[in-house]
């Protein structure tokens, strides 16, 4: 049998409403197709009360147009949930309705369902034997490059990660440390041991040594400034090597006189470059390109900056040792405020800010990965498989791609994992539970990813968590962006458990995301009594051989009529005619008229009467 479906609407005519209470006297007796406008002129003063639950913050979220932009939606509940355990990274909208893990009530408004990472972490190369990642980087042409700890080895991949190659061994070297390239495209690598620095003018072909530091064991970090300046982070000593001629001549320039090194370097966009050391955890600060430095400030309790990061509104992050700290500089770091004791880590070792005020943190806790999603006031640990496989030990580097791939690049198997690619093409979300005695879907809406392939998105909703009522996928119809969810034919209002999916186009291209994240708009509030002692009706569509569904409730026991109507007013089907008690309950509809004939598709209107008192509702009816 075809399923129908609806588009609901309030009726805020009084006529609706005599028909409704005729219905009293004439719903036993009065054949189908019979006008009920004309029975009862005596009931014209009858009160009209219809259902005016027009959700005051339901445009904000119908105006949420994607992932980015939800949580400035003004009125509407950003929802970044807490779990319930229902299979895995279950997110429940509305925190403040969660109780011990258990969804109760929601309050009365707007929601929006936020996943941000709606992939997992997935291998996408393992580098010919290398132990460990330790630096990963992006050219002009989009090739990537990753420095690993195998016999000096430099990999590259042109096709985004899916596959790697050795570009060259250099000479000499143990480990790649890091890597940088400059503005006009020459790349460096620093190595351990002997501190030697190489350099490739031809995107990692060939390579040459210009400079060996003897007086050093590792060149432990490397920040390229536009296409004539070269920073190199020594270790030891702690000092930043500088260079404006392409490598012929150098000075050295040690931040202070103990035994220590230079582990990150950053230059922040007004240009100031930062230095991140070791020993006593103080960041340093350039500004004039390198030449001189002074001391800003020092994140409390760290004894190594391992990393350092700007995001995009100017906060500094410092990622330190001991304890996987990360700390937060409002002030150019002069000042470092806690934001995170990462939990079980033992050391921060890379920091990466992409969007948003989105931040993911890299640490020793046997490839664990952190994310903020608010500047760094709240982390949590996303790494999902990287972890729960066992395939990762340290995560080394993070790189965010043209493309919107998040790379990282971990030790002990020298793997790179991707977070935005799906296995087989297909992604399958957790099941969210949506708390509140009525849900009433809005709008779904997501951020495409420049140069992706338009996505397929289906969603599906259900009684219970396991979805067992729920549409099969086959049968769930594709979405658009901004696509309002009333009237899915696999999304019933009403329902507490919801379910995404995502399809990615079988092409090459289709290795990047085709999207960043997701975000699903919904409306909570009470039906069991409404305000004011008010009838509450609502359409809703459901499976099985019942085509469409009336969520009903009454604020007062008595005989009560519900009634499908043509657009005349005519009785096309009398649902219920008998005494209720007060409270709600469901009525379905499979259909067909008072004669047990499938009737046409179109617009009807269902009523409530109950007492003297009336409400009624227009909806569309798809076969």
């Amino acid at each position: 049998m075809s399923r129908g479906r609806f588009r609901g609407g309030v009726v805020r005519t009084g006529v609706l409403c005599l028909a409704a209470w005729a219905l009293v006297m004439v719903s036993r007796v009065v054949p189908a197709g019979t006008s009920v406008l004309a029975c009862a002129p005596a009931v014209v003063g009858a009160p009209v009360v219809v259902d005016a639950r027009a959700a005051d913050n339901a445009r904000a979220v119908d105006n949420a147009r994607a992932v980015g932009n939800a949580r400035a939606v003004d009125g509407a509940r950003v929802v970044d949930g807490a779990p319930v355990a229902v299979g895995a990274s279950v997110m429940v909208a509305a925190p403040a309705a969660i109780e011990g893990g258990t969804a109760r009530t929601a309050p009365r408004g707007s929601y929006v369902i936020r996943d941000l990472a709606p992939f997992g972490w997935v291998q996408v190369g393992n580098l010919a034997g290398a132990k460990q990642v330790f630096s990963l980087i992006e050219l002009e042409d989009g090739t990537l490059l990753a420095g690993t700890a195998h016999e000096g080895k430099v990999f590259r991949s042109h096709d985004a990660g899916r596959t790697w190659q050795e570009a060259m061994a250099l000479p000499g070297a143990e480990v790649v440390r890091s890597l940088a390239v400059d503005d006009g495209g020459t790349v460096f690598a620093g190595t351990y041991p002997g501190a030697r620095l190489f350099r490739s003018r031809d995107r990692s072909d060939r390579w040459e040594m210009i400079h060996a530091f003897p007086h050093s064991r590792e060149i432990y970090s490397l920040l390229a400034v536009g296409t004539d300046t070269l920073l190199v982070g020594l270790y030891p000593p702690a000092a930043v090597a500088h260079c404006t001629d392409g490598g012929r001549n150098w000075s050295n320039r040690q931040l202070f006189p103990d035994e220590g090194g230079v582990f990150s370097l950053l230059q922040s966009r007004d240009g100031t470059i930062y230095a991140g050391t070791y020993p006593g955890g103080r960041v340093f600060s350039s500004r004039d390109r390198g030449r001189s430095w002074k001391e800003t400030g020092a994140p409390a309790g760290a004894q190594y900056v391992r990393a350092l990061v700007e995001d995009e509104d100017g906060r500094l992050f410092a990622g330190t040792y001991p304890q996987g700290r990360v700390f937060r500089s409002l002030d150019r770091g002069q000042h470092w405020e806690l934001t995170a004791d990462l939990e079980g880590a033992e050391e921060t070792l890379c920091l990466l800010a992409v969007r948003d005020r989105i931040l993911y943190a890299g640490t020793t806790l046997f490839g664990h990965i952190f994310r903020t999603t608010d500047a760094g006031s709240a982390w949590a640990d996303v790494s999902g498989d990287l972890w729960g496989e066992g395939l990762a030990d340290y995560v080394h580097c993070l790189l965010e791609t043209s493309g919107g791939v998040v790379l990282a690049g971990t030790s002990a198997t020298g793997d790179i994992f991707a977070l935005g690619y799906a296995r087989n093409r297909v992604h399958i979300s957790p099941v969210f539970a949506l708390p509140g005695e009525d849900v009433l879907f809005r709008v779904v809406g997501w951020e495409p990813v420049a140069g992706g392939e338009p996505p397929i998105i289906r969603i599906r909703t259900g009684l219970d968590p396991r979805l067992e009522n729920a549409e099969p996928w086959e049968r769930c119809p594709r979405l658009e962006n901004g696509q309002m969810l009333g009237g899915v034919s696999s999304v019933r209002e009403g329902d507490h458990f919801l379910q995404y999916r995502i399809d990615l186009p079988d092409s090459p291209s289709a290795i990047v995301p085709a999207i960043r994240g997701i975000s699903i708009g919904w409306e909570a509030g009470p039906t069991a009594r409404e305000p004011s002692g008010r009838g509450y009706l609502r359409p809703l569509a459901v499976r099985g051989e019942g085509l469409v569904r009336f969520r009903v409730s009454v604020p007062e026991g008595g005989y009560t009529v519900v009634t499908v109507l043509d657009r005349a007013g005519s009785i096309v089907r009398t649902l219920v005619a008998e005494n209720r008690p007060v409270g709600g309950f469901d009525v379905v509809w499979n259909g067909k008229s008072q004669v047990g004939e499938m009737v046409d598709e179109g617009v009807y209107i269902v009523s409530l009467m109950w007492g003297r008192r009336c409400a009624a509702r227009r909806f569309a009816f798809l076969r």
